[in-house]
């Protein structure tokens, strides 16, 4: 079936079923004579279905690693049950490196209703007939969305971030000796979108400079680098910052400079020279008005030049300067 594939599987004609292997697996007999063993698809699904349904989810996790089933189908099968049970999960998978690849396999897409979606469920769909509206409802029964056709079905998705947020609560309860560390910097990383700030910030508070290193050359890792220095950045942490950027590739000589202007600079400009380099510029102009009126003239080129009017508006209070921006 073109819209259930992997329920067929190419065998030799005149192969004969005889008899049973496991809970997902079956012996077949060629005409040649040989004994075949075989794990068809629809038995492996179902054989995890009753797993999960048994709340069982380190032997569901196990088969469908053995069965190379996208590790989705873990949390897509019941979602709602699969948040409740997010300790459960951990505690019974328990392996950090296991736990690893589940968070990162994490995608938007709900397997359980797309790749690997139930025959009855297919049936459903399939038979699924679409309302035709009475002849005597009146279009201000339906919204306008509705009318226009805009709405969209979206049992398809889910929020890697909710899931993402509850396992993190579980491992982090269970972190003793920080047994899942790098689980729970993977849950920031792989949200949508990521919290990678807040990476960085658990990956500081670490106490051991040994740790606090290992965290961020994993984070290192799992994101583009540059995008982390700017994100470091934005944290106006400058040894943060230090620490990320001298995990990358770069001659520090490209970015030491810059960074030792930083250190040298006083708050609040430091903070405005961070955001303009990351293009903030409404947050710039902030942090550019915090530092008074000696910076008066350069706020008023940087509201111009970036039409930043509606926030010049507000953080400007003399009248003087609101007629300026006016102007």
């Amino acid at each position: 079936d073109e819209h259930w594939p992997h329920a067929t599987r190419e065998i030799e004609r005149g192969a004969v079923l005889v008899a049973c292997a496991g809970v997902a697996g079956v012996v077949l007999q060629v005409p040649r004579g040989n004994l075949e063993a075989v794990h068809p698809r629809p038995l492996a699904l179902e054989a995890i279905r009753r797993l999960l349904r048994a709340r069982d989810y380190g032997a569901a996790y196990r088969e469908a690693r053995r069965q190379r089933i996208d590790l989705n189908f873990l949390c897509d099968y019941d979602s709602s049950a699969f948040l409740q049970d997010a300790q459960r999960f951990v505690e019974q998978v328990a392996d950090p490196d296991m736990l690893n690849v589940f968070i990162t396999s994490l995608a938007s897409e709900n397997v359980a209703q797309t790749a690997y979606i139930a025959p009855e469920e297919l049936v459903k769909q399939q038979t699924k007939q679409p309302q035709q509206p009475s002849p005597n409802t009146t279009a201000a029964a339906t919204s306008p969305e509705e009318q226009q056709g805009v709405i969209k079905d979206t049992s398809n998705k889910k929020s890697v971030t909710a899931i993402c947020e509850r396992l993190r609560a579980a491992l982090e309860q269970a972190n003793e000796g920080n047994k899942y560390l790098l689980c729970i910097l993977t849950t920031y990383a792989v949200s949508e979108p990521p919290q990678l700030a807040q990476a960085l910030r658990t990956a500081q508070a670490l106490a051991s400079e040994a740790e606090r290193r290992d965290a961020l050359e994993y984070l290192g890792f799992l994101c583009d680098i540059d995008k982390l220095v700017n994100v470091a950045l934005a944290t106006y942490d400058l040894s943060l910052v230090r620490a990320v950027a001298a995990l990358s590739q770069k001659d520090p000589r490209e970015y030491r400079p810059f960074f030792d202007k930083l250190e040298a600079t006083p708050v609040p400009y430091r903070h405005y020279l961070i955001d303009a380099h990351l293009q903030d510029y409404p947050q710039a102009l902030e942090h550019l008005v915090e530092c008074g009126p000696e910076r008066h003239e350069e706020a008023m080129a940087l509201v111009k030049h970036h039409k930043l009017y509606k926030q010049a508006l507000r953080l400007f209070t003399r009248e003087e300067d609101q007629l300026e921006v006016r102007r």
